[in-house]
């Protein structure tokens, strides 16, 4: 089923294209990179339950193993990003039309710096105030699957090409879907505070963890793209906290208030 789904969403996005380079055969309309971002979305969600169908992974199931739960994240993740490539050939669409700005350099690497610092004791204060209010209306508390394993498991807290993917890979791949991608489009078509939340708010959604603090890492993440107009800075923001969180939970084997 979700094939199938995905091939029509594919289907549909040429038929955009199509149909845009028609009215506008001299330039491309708006229309287009926002087809080719809302169906790589949309890739996103559908391929998470259709990669899980294909290695014969219960979904339903309260926890999955670790291995499992990041290879299915990478390849919806990648498979989200290959749709994107795809649909920016048929469109003739370059990465820049698309919104990504690819720019390094030391002042990047600085800024995420300093930016992790100064958002930290705020991520620590909203943490404990999400805690506070799910205790106060009875809702469970919530921790990220991946951190909750990593903290209870010995095999998985010693198997280092699995902690390198929880702290680099998986940074790397949401930072160029939601920050280059996503991000980067709605950078051009509205308000750059209105992008950066809209972005942190579907990033959170994404997230099996608390809504408040993950959408925090959001808005912190989108400001470093916006400011920086490079990939560099959020991923080294995005890999620093996971990284930080690997640390602390191998330092101290708790899982603590830090969802990644």
């Amino acid at each position: 089923m979700g094939g199938v789904v995905l091939g029509i969403g594919i289907a549909l996005t040429r038929l955009v294209v199509r149909w845009t380079h028609r009215r506008h055969p001299e330039g491309v309309a708006p229309l287009v990179p926002g087809a080719i971002v809302i169906f790589s979305f949309a890739t996103l969600l559908l391929a998470l339950p259709f990669i899980a169908s294909l290695f014969s992974v219960d979904t339903e199931a309260e926890t999955l193993p670790l291995r499992e739960a990041l290879l299915i994240n990478v390849a919806a993740h990648l498979a989200a990003l290959i749709f994107a490539l795809i649909a920016m050939r048929s469109a003739r669409l370059s990465v820049r039309e698309l919104g990504y700005r690819p720019s390094l350099g030391p002042p990047s690497v600085l800024l995420a710096l300093a930016t992790y610092v100064a958002v930290m004791p705020l991520f620590f204060g909203v943490t404990l105030w999400d805690a506070g209010l799910r205790r106060l209306f009875d809702i469970p508390l919530e921790a990220q699957a991946a951190v909750t394993e990593i903290a209870a498991n010995s095999g998985v807290r010693s198997d280092w090409i699995l902690l390198l993917c929880v702290g680099i890979v998986i940074p790397f791949l949401e930072e160029a879907l939601f920050r280059g991608l996503f991000l980067g489009f709605l950078l051009r078509v509205s308000n750059p505070w209105l992008a950066i939340a809209l972005n942190a708010f579907l990033f959170a959604m994404t997230h099996d963890a608390g809504l408040a603090p993950v959408f925090l890492l959001g808005l912190a993440m989108g400001w470093l793209y916006w400011r920086t107009g490079s990939l560099l800075a959020p991923w080294l923001f995005h890999m620093l906290h996971n990284s930080s969180v690997v640390f602390f939970i191998l330092t101290t084997g708790d899982v603590g208030h830090a969802p990644s």
